[in-house]
């Protein structure tokens, strides 16, 4: 009985998140030290942590610009969400 409660746990665990990789598109509203706030077309604004990410078009990050996420995971509300690359088109 023990056994078939642990395999049933690591199930669950197992399938929270994903593991494969997301695309999150919107336009850039805000930048913090180590952040940016992203607005999708519809829905709430998302906030990504760039600590680890690859930056591409950084330098052309300006209001209203164009961006693309990639990320693992699941969006968070109230805590960035950890993004692995963050591509600007100006």
């Amino acid at each position: 009985m023990k056994s078939l409660l642990f395999v049933a746990l690591v199930l669950l665990l197992g399938g929270c998140g994903s593991k494969e990789p997301a695309l999150f598109t919107g336009t850039f509203t805000e930048a913090e030290l180590n952040t940016v706030t992203i607005a999708p077309e519809q829905g709430a604004a998302v906030t990504f942590s760039t600590d680890e990410a690859e930056l591409i078009g950084f330098e052309e990050l300006l209001p209203g610009a164009p961006v693309k996420v990639t990320y693992i995971g699941r969006l968070r509300k109230g805590e960035p969400t950890p993004a692995q690359k963050v591509e600007v088109n100006p």
